[in-house]
Formats: C-alpha cells, sequence, structure tokens
C-alpha cells in the first residue's frame, strides 16, 4: 500500500489538470536546499575543517523556511490568477467558457 504515481504526479499539475513548470521547479529547487546543504558540510567535514552545528541548523533552517514560504506564495499566486481567468474569460472549446 504506497503511494500510486497518479497521486503523486498530481503534485505537478495545475488548476486545469496540465503539468505546471513553476511546481515541478520549486520541487526541484527545494529537493536541491534539502540535499545539498548537509553535502556541503559533510564534505567540509571530511576536508578537516570544523563544524558549528548553531551556525548550521540556524542558517539551514532559515534558507528551507524562505523556500517553502517563497515557492508556496508564488505557486498560490499563479493558481488563483489562473482560476480568475478561466471563470471570467470565454473559452475558446466548442463548449465555450462560463461568462
Amino acid at each position: 500500500m504506497g503511494i500510486k504515481l497518479d497521486s503523486l504526479l498530481m503534485m505537478f499539475k495545475g488548476p486545469g489538470g496540465h503539468f505546471d513548470v513553476v511546481r515541478i521547479l520549486f520541487s526541484i529547487g527545494g529537493l536541491n536546499g534539502v540535499i545539498m546543504p548537509p553535502t556541503f558540510q559533510a564534505w567540509a567535514m571530511i576536508k578537516g575543517q570544523a563544524w558549528d552545528p548553531l551556525a548550521f541548523c540556524t542558517a539551514y533552517g532559515g534558507m528551507l523556511a524562505a523556500i517553502v514560504t517563497a515557492g508556496g506564495l508564488a505557486i498560490s499566486t499563479k493558481d488563483k490568477g489562473v482560476a480568475s481567468a478561466l471563470n471570467t474569460t470565454p473559452s475558446s472549446s466548442p463548449e465555450g467558457g462560463q461568462p
């Protein structure tokens, strides 16, 4: 009983059901933000540099909070704009749009 692929792919789709480049780039950036700082810190420790846990945890937590906040606000603002545009503009489809 794992996560189905369709459920996983839904987080990359916007209000219209199409893949959204902002969500994809946000997930890549977020994953990069989670993986790279500990990797760089481990590499520095291997090279013999000292590790300051207080500075690392403060900067790492702040960076993750900034990424999640900025990405979440950008996606929600864009989705609200797309939803309002879909509700107020006639569609070029044969069925027509909502007035």
